[in-house]
């Protein structure tokens, strides 16, 4: 593959992301996971077909060709948009939905990461990765490890995953969450569509040294803070 594959889709993934309010990056990761932006790649075992891989279906529901890249990337964006709606903002579950379809009841449980497919939870990771990869400078893009299997603290940029200095243990939790994640604006979905949760829970925990999910009602008061210290 080529150093940047996307770079020839790049001006209309751009300008169907500003048409439609979506991350252009998270347009790429897509792109990636589907298609490897191959266009012309042959039609998957259900019938999924170009850049973008939609269904036939899905396509005519569009009204688009699916062999059209150019088509093909806005109907995505217009997809994830109308997922976005759909899911108040939360680009985890618009990018399963749209991996997996967005009519899935488990999508009303607030553990619905947990009960999707597999195939959906490494699509899901692929996307993110790739368009996180994009979002940063090249010099931060190898990152640090994560800190326990699952974590998203990698996608952080400035991110302590093994010890915490000093200076960091003597500030508030707010203070460190806020500190750890300096870049957090810059991950995709963090704050487009106000879903803070999972990156402040990552915070969360490399503040306190603890897994996600034992970090319970410290989330949302300093989803809280930090949000009025990023949004204004």
């Amino acid at each position: 593959m080529a150093k940047d594959a996307g770079a020839q889709y790049d001006d209309a993934i751009q300008f169907a992301a500003k048409e439609f309010g979506v991350n252009p990056d998270i347009l790429h990761g897509i792109a990636y996971a589907e298609s490897r932006y191959n266009a012309n790649t042959k039609p998957s075992s259900a019938g999924a077909q170009g850049l973008m891989q939609f269904m036939p279906d899905t396509a005519k529901r569009f009204g688009i060709d699916p062999k059209d890249p150019e088509q093909a990337i806005f109907a995505a964006a217009e997809y994830l948009k109308d997922n976005l709606t759909k899911f108040n903002g939360d680009y985890g579950k618009a990018i399963a939905g749209y991996n997996w379809g967005e009519n899935r009841d488990v999508f009303n449980r607030a553990d619905w990461a947990a009960h999707v497919p597999k195939e959906t939870d490494k699509y899901v990771e692929e996307v993110l990765g790739y368009a996180g990869s994009r979002a940063k400078p090249a010099e931060e893009k190898a990152g640090p490890k994560p800190a326990f299997r699952g974590s998203k603290a990698h996608l952080i940029p400035g991110a302590e995953t093994d010890v915490m200095p000093t200076p960091r243990k003597e500030m508030s939790l707010v203070e460190r969450v806020k500190d750890i994640g300096k870049g957090l604006v810059e991950i995709p979905g963090a704050v487009i569509g106000g879903t803070l949760r999972e990156p402040i829970a990552a915070g969360v925990a490399l503040a306190t040294g603890r897994k996600p999910e034992e970090v319970g009602g410290q989330i949302a008061p300093v989803q809280s803070e930090f949000a009025k210290s990023v949004l204004g």
